[in-house]
């Protein structure tokens, strides 16, 4: 069975491609900071490094006091 002349095989690759070609799309910055030789705290993919705001374990306010803190001393 075939659909727009791909099989179930062509769409699992497909999908797998777009799934990686995002991944990277969405990753390609990560990491310019510390090229540069400045600190960063790592980010995660999709939220960067609000992911516990964004998922509303932490407040905003919380958050941005425990970043600063991470990055204290830090130049």
């Amino acid at each position: 069975m075939s659909f727009l002349g791909l099989d179930v095989g062509g769409w699992v690759l497909l999908l797998l491609g777009l799934c990686l070609a995002a991944y990277f799309y969405l990753t390609r910055n990560y990491g310019v900071w510390e090229k540069k030789g400045l600190f960063s705290v790592p980010p995660t993919v999709f939220f960067g490094n609000n992911g516990p705001v964004f998922t509303g374990k932490v407040h905003m306010n919380d958050h941005s006091v425990d970043y600063y803190k991470k990055v204290d001393g830090h130049k």
